[in-house]
């Protein structure tokens, strides 16, 4: 066992009280070497209804859904999604998730797959958050080992040593409390 499995082993029944558990060694990797960007509302729709999936997305351009709701809005299969301008979401389908964020005059649409070939490169835990009005969203958090850069007398960075910490986070799943 290693010290991080005796560490959570300890911590667990903690963890587990804040909806965090391990799922153990493996890998997200960031598809395409990182965020794709996009020029317009209508280019992040086009990528989203591509990506399908279910997921949540919150829009700019509607202060308040139809049925008084607020701007955020569970979606069941985003090829079906209605027009609007995104500022925020997140989609799942399987193994692989995209991540969009409204910045600046463009958007950041960021795609992350867990795999299962090859050497893992981080730890992986899964983080549960209940949502205001039920439901539940699913999160698989990956953690890497990063050096620990201080500067050194000279003022250049010295490697202070290793340690782990939290990387990337993607939506794995989701309830809508409903059955």
């Amino acid at each position: 066992m290693s010290w991080v499995e005796k560490l959570l082993d300890e911590a667990g029944p903690a963890a587990a009280a804040r909806g965090v558990t391990l799922l153990g060694r493996g890998t997200l990797r960031v598809e395409g070497g990182g965020p794709e960007e996009l020029g317009s509302a209508d280019a992040v729709l086009g990528r989203m209804r591509a990506f399908g999936g279910k997921g949540w997305v919150c829009w700019v351009s509607r202060p308040e859904r139809p049925d008084g709701g607020d701007a955020v809005i569970v979606v069941d299969d985003a090829r079906s999604l209605p027009e609007g301008t995104v500022l925020w979401a997140e989609l799942v389908a399987g193994d692989v998730s995209l991540h969009v964020r409204h910045v600046g005059p463009r958007w950041a649409a960021t795609t992350l797959r867990r795999v299962v070939d090859g050497p893992p490169e981080h730890w992986l835990f899964a983080h549960e958050m209940v949502c205001d009005g039920g439901g539940l969203l699913r999160y698989e958090v990956a953690w890497r080992e990063e050096a620990i850069n201080e500067p050194d007398g000279d003022g250049a960075g010295g490697d202070a040593g290793r340690v782990w910490r939290p990387w990337a986070a993607r939506l794995a799943g989701m309830d809508d409390g409903q059955g």
